[in-house]
């Protein structure tokens, strides 16, 4: 992988880890940008990386304290984006408070099962992207890709079904304003971007 930085020095590499460890083998390769689903509750040593080194840092909503997807229920009794507001706003202030800078942080709700298994849940924080976007003045990272909430919605069975439905939800993303979008489907996505560039 850092082989692949050094070949395409113009482009942007991001690093999905939980370990500070692994996150300053990454920037020290050219990485510049960790993803960090358990917003460094798996390594506290996390913010101190990110304020030392300046990379940008995408803090994910996860309700599991592992940082990982489950099947759990969770009734938010506030509703979920009042929740991730919450969520939000305290764990940027422990990152300034870590002397990370606030224009290094991205902001991810979180999608499907590590929001939980309710996929309104996962709808209500897609339509609240504008409300993120305007309470923070940050930018908004979003992956639906392939996700098993999306199964749920169109009634497909396997991930690899859910192109579609993936890029439904990605395109809507970005009329609501998302700044970042990850897809496991890039061909396909590319074409619609193209596509819709020329229809404007």
């Amino acid at each position: 992988a850092f082989s692949l930085i050094k070949k395409f020095p113009d482009i942007s590499f991001s690093l999905d880890t939980t370990r500070a460890s692994v996150a300053r083998l990454g920037i020290d390769h050219g990485v510049s940008m960790i993803n960090d689903v358990s917003w460094w509750r798996a390594d506290p040593a996390m913010y101190t990386l990110m304020a030392e080194t300046g990379v940008q840092y995408v803090l994910m909503y996860c309700k599991n304290a592992s940082g990982r997807a489950d099947k759990e229920n969770i009734n938010y009794q506030q509703g979920i984006v009042a929740h991730v507001i919450d969520f939000f706003h305290t764990q940027i202030a422990l990152a300034e408070k870590a002397a990370v800078r606030r224009e290094q942080i991205i902001l991810d709700p979180g999608m499907g099962a590590f929001v939980s298994q309710d996929s309104m849940d996962s709808i209500r924080l897609l339509q609240a992207i504008p409300e993120f976007k305007k309470t923070f003045g940050l930018p908004v990272y979003i992956c639906t890709s392939r996700k098993g909430f999306l199964g749920k919605l169109s009634h497909d069975t396997w991930p690899a079904d859910r192109v579609g439905s993936s890029l439904a939800t990605s395109h809507y993303a970005i009329q609501q304003g998302a700044d970042y979008i990850r897809i496991h489907d890039v061909r396909w996505m590319r074409q619609m971007i193209a596509i819709k560039k020329n229809l404007l």
